[in-house]
């Protein structure tokens, strides 16, 4: 890729009738050249974005399409774009851990004071 480029993404074949791209989300991306350089953070990009009803696929079924553009900041960087922030099975397990640890903090605060 190269950095004094627009690049048009077109995703198609989506089955919902709308998308929170609609309403201002933005896709999120990934530089390996970012990460490199003490910043290893997913942060949104894109411009252009929109959700349509597209004319691909079968005659009975409906289907949308999402479309945006991106300029990348980097020559020849590699990059991940992703619907969303990823969340990692680590994250679930870290997540989990502090829910049930104080869930079972709070059950023996109440069982003492009764």
């Amino acid at each position: 890729m190269r950095h004094d480029l627009t690049y048009r993404f077109n995703i198609i074949n989506f089955e919902k009738i709308n998308s929170q791209f609609n309403s201002g989300m933005q896709p999120v991306m990934f530089s390996v050249h970012d990460a490199l350089n003490g910043k290893p953070y997913w942060r949104r990009i894109g411009d252009k974005i929109s959700y349509y009803k597209n004319t691909y696929g079968k005659k009975k079924k409906i289907f949308y399409s999402l479309t945006f553009n991106i300029h990348f900041d980097y020559d020849n960087d590699i990059c991940y774009i992703a619907y969303h922030y990823p969340y990692t099975y680590t994250t679930l397990m870290v997540s989990l851990i502090k829910f049930f640890f104080y869930e079972t903090r709070t059950k023996r605060s109440v069982e003492r004071q009764t």
